[in-house]
């Protein structure tokens, strides 16, 4: 009877042998899409769109402050730009923020909470990617967001030749209620 079972068994080894190996190339695969979780773009910087900024202008602003501009394009009358780093300097009111795309989401999503933590900032509005498969979505947009809407279709930017080459979404995060 062990001689029926070996070959069985040398069989089971094989297969775990490429199941282990299948395993760690998904793994090699999931760390490869984290790393990339927006599609290739030419710039990490996207004007954001006229209309858009109106429509949530009227709503949830007017805004104070644009924490992420240019002299060429901005939304507020008191702006920062990339010489005047947003990410250095103190906020205030309602502020507009449309970051620079890519890793560095994470720090003006801390930066925000941060400046409405200190009482400077009353709402901070984000356009972003609508990454909800990130760490930082997880961590630093659900638990804090007063509120997130997933922009149907993809945007077109200002100044881009076409829509974009992924999903936006608006997040909005208010000062915390004192207890």
């Amino acid at each position: 009877m062990t001689t029926s079972i070996e070959p069985h068994l040398m069989l089971s080894g094989a297969l775990l042998a490429r199941v282990e190996a299948l395993e760690a190339r998904v793994a090699e695969l999931e760390a490869a899409a984290r790393r990339a979780y927006i599609p290739a773009s030419k710039s990490v910087e996207h004007g954001t769109p006229l209309g858009l900024f109106a429509e949530l202008s009227a709503e949830l602003g007017p805004f104070d402050l644009d924490v992420a501009a240019s002299d060429a394009l901005h939304l507020c009358e008191a702006y920062f730009t990339k010489e005047l780093d947003g990410l250095e300097m103190p906020w205030f009111g309602r502020c507009w923020c449309n970051p620079p795309y890519g890793r560095g989401i994470r720090s003006w999503l801390r930066k925000a909470l941060s400046e409405l933590a200190a009482g400077r900032a009353r709402r901070v509005v984000f356009l972003i990617p609508a990454a909800t498969s990130t760490k930082w979505w997880h961590r630093l947009v659900i638990p804090n967001a007063a509120s997130v809407r997933l922009l149907e279709g993809r945007l077109t930017f200002v100044g881009a030749a076409s829509c974009a080459p992924f999903a936006s979404a608006v997040v909005v995060f208010d000062q915390p209620e004192e207890s």
